[in-house]
Formats: structure tokens, sequence, C-alpha cells
């Protein structure tokens, strides 16, 4: 990933360091609900006390139709009747489907602000996710919940959509 790409996109200087998947020591800081296995790269804002970062994770392969399939039905969320009035249900964190690519979504942002977007070009997946529009991790964004969408619900954070917007920029610069 160029620094320079990441610098463009999400304004500042940052700091790109490939890291292979999320399984590492920055997992807690990073948002790895998708491509959590993917080769990741974790960019931080060396101008800004406040946290800002993001992930970029890229996966290749014959089947990423399939798995961008399975990645969109898991951020759906998912309710289980398993009867006797037991449901198990998942949360969701889909906020909307986005033109780019040849399939794309947007996540809702998770503990930390960021949100992100899912985008499929041909084999290949790139999942950005970042706190960027939120002003990093010391800016508490505004929480919000739709009741109307049932038990899996999304919760959202006012600055969801303009991470999503910042996150189809710079997938799109990712080869």
């Amino acid at each position: 990933m160029a620094t320079s790409d990441v610098d463009g996109v999400l304004g500042g200087s940052f700091d790109v360091i490939s890291m292979g998947g999320v399984a590492s020591i920055a997992a807690p800081v990073l948002d790895s609900r998708v491509l959590a296995d993917a080769p990741t790269c974790w960019a931080v804002d060396t101008d800004d006390s406040a946290g800002r970062l993001a992930r970029i994770a890229r996966y290749s392969g014959g089947d990423a139709v399939q798995r961008f399939a399975a990645e969109e039905t898991t951020a759906k969320g998912t309710s289980e009747d398993r009867g006797n009035g037991i449901t198990v249900s998942t949360s969701s964190y889909f906020n909307k489907p986005v033109q780019a690519g040849d399939q794309a979504f947007c996540t809702t942002g998770d503990m930390t602000g960021s949100a992100g977007a899912l985008v499929r070009r041909g084999d290949v997946l790139v999942y950005v996710s970042t706190n960027a529009a939120g002003g990093g991790v010391a800016g508490v964004p505004q929480l919000s919940v739709d009741p109307s969408e049932g038990p899996n619900g999304a919760i959202r954070f006012a600055t969801d959509d303009a991470n999503c917007d910042l996150a189809v920029r710079l997938a799109a610069t990712v080869k």
C-alpha cells in the first residue's frame, strides 16, 4: 500500500505498516470484522495524537465472489430459531450497499469508531476501515440504533457514512 495514497485520501501524514493477518498485537485496535485472515496494512497518522488510523486488507482468490457473499451475510447479522422460544442472534454491522468495483458494501463503526467498505474487483477483495472522519479514537462519535431493524439492528455512528466514503476511495487505490 502506497503511503502517498493513504495520505492523499485520508489527509495528513500516515505511516503504513504491513502486518500479515490481524491476529497480531494490533488486532484490538483494528477493525477485524471483515477479511480477518487477509494480509493487512495498518496506517497510523503520524501528525495526530487523536489516533486516526486505517486497516487495509487485501485478499485474492478464485472464490472471491463466494467470499464476498459470505462476508455480506455475516455483516447483515443472523437470527436462528432454536425452538422452545430460544432465538440466537448475531449483531449486524452492515451499513449499506455502495457503487464501487463489481460489488461493494459499507460497514457500520466498530467500538473504536472505525467503519469501512468491502469492495470486490474480479478475484480481489479489499476491505478498508478507518476512523479518520471522526477524528480518531480521541473523538467519540454520536451513537444511534434504529429499533425498526429488529434484534439485529446495527449500532451506527454519526461518522459511519463519512468513513465509508473515505474507505471506498482508499480501496480504489489498492492494486
